[in-house]
């Protein structure tokens, strides 16, 4: 049987493959007979539909999956009504965090013919053995769908034979080479699942609607294998840096010491760079020098805001102010650059408080501050925006589909356009210093560079707001450094 998945990014954000796709094609191709395929529609945002209809009469699907977060759902919605007008035969498969949040809310559509709750690595191939040879679905793990019309909802679980998963096909994507130009990244992540509880994430609800161990570990010997792999495989394809997208790896000393190690005997950590998420209180001195021995030459981090109400009490971060500044410190002490990320707009939020998120941002100075905005993706943040006075504008909420722009809570003393406001002055503070120093460094390289890059990626169907943002978060470095 054959199965095309769909990256339905059609709003203009390209910062990211889809990593559960690819593991999932990746993994019905490695281990069972059956075909599966990525259409990605990045670059395709006008001619989607003309793409698509290509598509599906080029490799005639028996299934088209998708893996669903709340940010795209009216464009998975779109794209799957699409698919039943081009071939109604079809079956529509849903999977993803939504789906594991809210199945009954997808299953009820009438264009979705399955959803998995939780994992589908293993489930998948045996619902597509099942489907092939006409057997029953009925004790399919994880699988919600309308026997006729009996609703079968079974418990989902989480996978965790990490070290089993087949390398990721990075092959799948047919603008593998246009990501690496504009992005210079690869992605991949050893460890799945956090042990934190952030009022404004989703991971706790999908904790809370999957059975076994959310946080799970890939051995860090093969972690480090795959990614000496990709490296060998796509290096002179324009990879620049791997992406890891593991939420907390520096949760354990020792496993990260193993992958450290590994890591360095696999490759040459002065060209084969990496980057990583970490929570702040997951690191110190001993963690951060391992990181920067082994080649980690960025780390990401969420200090989400300023003030440590709203960061503390509200967003449940659990971070004091002094441990920001110690780890800020120790990046810098062992030239690790840093990625701060920060939300604005939460619940209670106001402006002295978003000032003081703009005021500590300016004294970090990390080489890059990315300001999102917030957006109510559970239930417990919709709970806060109503006790703390708030109102979520749905118009708005409807109309998002992302994490960078748009603000849509109206707060009790901040309304959603104020924050937009605040977030170009946050830019301004945090950013222009930055694009001084390089214009000086660089003169006219600069305006070429950018140029080149803007032009080539309004080539390719790609979004000027976002090329512009991206040129410098990730084109210029990654690209000319």
């Amino acid at each position: 049987m054959k199965i095309s998945f769909i990256n339905p990014t059609l709003g203009g954000d390209y910062s990211a493959l889809d990593i559960a796709i690819t593991v999932l094609a990746s993994c019905v191709n490695e281990w069972s007979n059956h075909k599966a395929d990525i259409l990605d529609f990045t670059f395709h945002r006008r001619d989607w539909r003309k793409k698509l209809n290509e598509h599906i009469k080029r490799e005639k699907p028996d299934f088209i999956g998708f893996s669903v977060n709340s940010l795209y759902l009216n464009h998975i919605k779109m794209i799957s009504q699409e698919v039943k007008r081009i071939d109604s035969k079809i079956k529509i498969i849903y999977g993803g965090y939504h789906a594991s949040t809210h199945p009954e809310e997808l299953v009820e559509l009438p264009y979705v013919d399955f959803v998995f709750v939780g994992d589908a690595e293993d489930s998948l191939i045996d619902f597509l053995n099942k489907q092939e040879k006409g057997l029953e679905l009925d004790k399919i793990k994880g699988l919600w769908y309308y026997n006729k019309d009996h609703l079968i909802s079974n418990p989902g679980s989480f996978y965790s034979k990490l070290d089993e998963l087949p390398y990721l096909d990075w092959d799948l994507w047919e603008h593998l080479d246009d990501y690496l130009y504009f992005l210079g990244m690869l992605y991949q992540i050893g460890t799945r699942g956090c042990i934190y509880n952030c009022s404004f994430c989703e991971a706790k609800e999908l904790r809370n609607c999957v059975l076994g161990n959310y946080y799970r570990v890939m051995s860090p010997k093969r972690y480090a294998e795959e990614l000496a792999y990709d490296w060998q495989k796509y290096r002179k394809r324009g990879l620049r840096l791997m992406q890891l997208f593991d939420q907390i790896p520096a949760l354990n000393k020792e496993w990260l010491k193993e992958f450290t190690e590994e890591y360095k005997r696999l490759v040459d950590p002065k060209n084969s760079k990496y980057s990583i998420f970490s929570r702040v209180d997951n690191l110190d001195e001993e963690k951060i020098r391992m990181l920067a021995s082994s080649g980690c030459n960025m780390v990401r981090i969420g200090i989400e805001s300023g003030d440590k109400f709203i960061r503390n009490k509200v967003m449940r971060k659990g971070l004091p102010e002094e441990k920001i500044w110690e780890v800020v410190g120790l990046l810098k002490k062992y030239g690790i650059k840093m990625t701060a990320y920060y939300i604005l707009g939460a619940p209670a939020e106001s402006k002295e408080t978003i000032n003081k998120t703009i005021e500590m941002a300016g004294k970090i100075d990390a080489e890059r501050s990315a300001f999102f905005i917030f957006k109510p993706f559970t239930k417990e943040s919709e709970e806060l925006v109503k006790r703390y006075g708030g109102t979520i504008d749905f118009n708005r909420a409807n109309k998002a589909d992302n994490i960078t722009f748009d603000a849509v809570v109206n707060n009790k003393n901040l309304s959603a356009k104020e924050v937009e406001r605040y977030q170009i002055k946050a830019y301004m503070k945090t950013f222009l210093p930055h694009l001084r120093k390089r214009i000086l460094r660089d003169n006219f390289k600069y305006f070429g560079r950018l140029f080149k890059y803007v032009f080539m990626g309004i080539k390719k169907g790609l979004s000027f707001k976002y090329l512009l943002t991206y040129f410098h978060i990730y084109g210029y470095d990654y690209i000319y450094e």
